[in-house]
């Protein structure tokens, strides 16, 4: 009889799991916490600032996605904001399973012409909101009395440094060098810790880059093109899942096979 492969999730493995997703009501985090809701978790997806987003993000699902789904405004990098939904997440559903690090912003320069207000913006939300995020939920993932897992995403240019992009570079890879350092800390509180590092994905900042510069990250890859946020969010659940079970200050690339 033939076995199913280990990276193949089932259909109640995240059944009444709690995950949180930070920016998660557009577009990577907007699909990742989708996949969490069709495979039965609840799912407390945050957001910054973009109201509408939002509202309409709720609009799309059905009813049984939607009363799964607790869209809460919360600043990833705000420690003290993220304790207290910590604490109501806790009064809610006694537990929290999972956390997702996926908030993140950019403001493209050259490093030389880089306004010292658009690094410490860029280095607050990302790296920043990994960071709080994190030390906010950890000792709730450790009370748990089953595995739980806590997911950066990065990207490649924290791996490779790409050109005008000096502070995200740099808090992408921050998060790298932070998903190693709290795998190492926490190995004994049964909390799984790694890293997923996107290419360039289908999303609005892909959007608002030049043509000609979306054409030569495509270029640079083995599969000649860009990833897409359902791939992002299945990378994410393999992780999240039985598969990543052996998987811990792992660095999982998703790059398309990006070689420069």
């Amino acid at each position: 009889m033939g076995m199913d492969p280990c990276w193949v999730i089932k259909g109640n493995e995240m059944t009444a799991k709690t995950v949180l997703v930070t920016g998660g009501t557009k577009g990577i985090g907007k699909a990742i916490t989708v996949e969490f809701l069709r495979l039965g978790a609840r799912v407390i997806a945050t957001y910054a600032s973009d109201h509408n987003a939002a509202e309409q993000f709720k609009l799309t699902l059905s009813s049984d996605l939607n009363n799964r789904l607790w869209i809460k405004q919360c600043s990833a990098s705000d420690y003290q904001e993220t304790v207290s939904l910590c604490q109501q997440i806790e009064t809610q559903w006694g537990q929290l399973d999972g956390v997702v690090n996926n908030a993140g912003i950019n403001s493209d320069s050259l490093f030389l012409d880089m306004e010292l207000d658009a690094w410490t913006k860029v280095l607050t939300a990302n790296l920043g909101g990994a960071m709080m995020t994190s030390l906010a939920t950890i000792d709730l993932l450790s009370r748990n009395s089953k595995p739980t897992f806590l997911i950066n995403i990065s990207s490649v240019s924290g791996l490779y440094g790409r050109a005008g992009q000096a502070n995200y570079a740099t808090s992408k890879g921050g998060i790298i060098g932070l998903t190693k350092l709290l795998a190492r800390k926490y190995a004994g509180r049964n909390i799984q810790i790694n890293c997923l590092v996107p290419g360039l994905i289908g999303t609005e900042m892909a959007d608002d880059m030049p043509p000609g510069k979306v054409a030569a990250i495509e270029e640079a890859t083995f599969l000649k093109r860009i990833g897409t946020v359902q791939e992002v969010a299945q990378a994410v659940l393999f992780l999240a899942g039985t598969g990543g079970s052996y998987m811990s200050g792992s660095i999982l690339s998703l790059d398309g096979g990006f070689f420069k």
